[in-house]
C-alpha cells in the first residue's frame, strides 16, 4: 500500500488506551478465506461502510464488507463523539460565490439532514449510544466576536430552520461555561454520543440484514473487469458488481489511484479525566 503520511498515523499506536474501547465490546469478525462473489463490495467498516452495507442488505443486495483492521478501527471508532453540523470551511459568502444561493441552501440543508439521519437510525435500530446534550455552542473570544454572532444568528435560522440562542457573557456562568469568554451562540442541531456503541449497533444491524463483515482483510487492489470489479485480498479475490470505497483518510494512494493525494488522516487528541467531584466542578466553573 502507498500512503503519504507518516507510518505512525496508520499504526495502532494513536488509538492505544482509547477510552471508548473500554465502554463497549465489539466481537471479532472472521477473515476472508478464499474467493467470494457479491453484488456490492464495501471497503472499510466504519460509519459509512456499515451504514451502506446495512441499507443495501435490507433491500436484498448481497454485500461483503472488507476491513483491513477491526470494525471501527479508524476515525469512526476514536472520534470525539459529536454528531453535529459541519463538513467544510467555506462560509455562506464563499459557498454562494462558488455554487450560488441555491447551492449554499442545498449544502446547509444536507448538513442538517445528516444529523437527522443518524438520529433516526439510532431510534429505528434501538441503539443505546449514551446520547446527551442538544446542539452546539460556540464561544466568543473577543467582544467583536460576539457582535459577529449576533449577525450570524439570522443566517443560522435561515440555513437550518431553527432558532439559535445568543448567550451574553454575564449569563455564561449559569450555563456552565464560566471561563472568561465574551458570550456564546448555541445552534440547536446535533448531540453527543458514544461512537463505539453506535458502531456496534450498526455492525449488528448490517449482519442481521444479511451483510457479511470480514476483518483483517485489506483490499490491496481494485480491478475494473467490466461489467464488474475484482478486489485482491491476501486470502482471496472478491468479485462484485459495484464497489464502495469507505476508508476515510486511511486508504492507500493507489486504491483507487484517481484518489491519490486527496485525503489523509487528521490527528487530534481528546483528554479524558477521571470523574470530577462536585467541589472540583464548582471550582473550575465549566460543566
Amino acid at each position: 500500500m502507498k500512503r503519504i503520511y507518516s507510518g505512525f498515523a496508520y499504526s495502532a499506536a494513536p488509538r492505544a488506551n482509547c477510552w471508548w474501547d473500554r465502554t463497549c465490546d465489539l466481537p471479532e469478525r472472521p477473515t476472508l478465506q478464499g474467493d467470494l462473489t457479491c453484488d456490492v463490495a464495501v471497503i472499510g467498516a466504519g460509519f459509512t461502510g456499515l451504514s451502506a452495507a446495512m441499507h443495501l442488505a435490507k433491500e436484498g443486495v448481497s454485500v461483503a464488507v472488507l476491513e483491513a483492521e477491526r470494525v471501527g478501527w479508524g476515525a469512526s471508532g476514536r472520534n470525539g463523539g459529536f454528531c453535529c453540523l459541519g463538513g467544510g470551511m467555506l462560509d455562506n459568502a464563499g459557498l454562494e460565490a462558488r455554487f450560488g444561493a441555491e447551492g449554499r441552501r442545498d449544502w446547509r440543508a444536507t448538513e442538517a439532514a445528516s444529523v437527522r439521519f443518524v438520529q433516526d437510525l439510532i431510534r429505528e435500530l434501538g441503539i443505546d449510544v449514551d446520547r446527551h446534550s442538544e446542539g452546539e455552542t460556540r464561544l466568543a473570544h473577543r467582544p467583536s466576536d460576539f457582535e459577529g454572532m449576533k449577525r450570524e444568528a439570522e443566517e443560522i435560522e435561515a440555513d437550518y430552520d431553527v432558532t439559535p440562542r445568543l448567550i451574553k457573557a454575564a449569563d455564561l456562568p449559569k450555563e456552565g461555561m464560566n471561563a472568561g469568554f465574551h458570550g456564546g451562540l448555541t445552534t440547536p442541531v446535533g448531540f453527543a454520543l458514544n461512537p463505539r456503541k453506535y458502531l456496534a449497533g450498526l455492525a449488528k444491524a448490517a449482519e442481521d440484514a444479511g451483510a457479511r463483515l470480514f476483518e483483517g482483510t485489506p483490499a490491496h487492489a481494485i480491478h475494473d473487469d467490466r461489467p464488474g470489479f475484482s478486489l485482491d485480498t491476501p486470502q482471496g479475490r472478491v468479485r462484485a458488481g459495484r464497489v464502495i470505497v469507505a476508508t476515510n483518510g486511511y486508504s492507500s494512494e493507489d486504491l483507487p489511484d484517481w484518489l491519490r493525494g486527496r485525503y489523509m488522516p487528521t490527528q487530534s487528541s481528546v483528554i479524558v479525566t477521571r470523574p470530577l467531584t462536585q467541589v472540583e466542578l464548582d471550582a473550575q466553573g465549566w460543566t
